[in-house]
């Protein structure tokens, strides 16, 4: 039973990982794309 608890919060903590990279990684280019159109303005 521990190890299936433990196993599932590895799935949980990487599936969190992930997420957070890949949030930021849109998040990052949504802030550089305003800077570049504020920047021409």
């Amino acid at each position: 039973m521990a190890i299936n608890a433990d196993g599932a919060g590895n799935k949980l903590i990487v599936f969190l990982w992930l997420f957070s990279k890949y949030f930021a990684h849109k998040v990052i280019r949504f802030y550089k794309r305003a800077a570049i159109i504020e920047g021409r303005e």
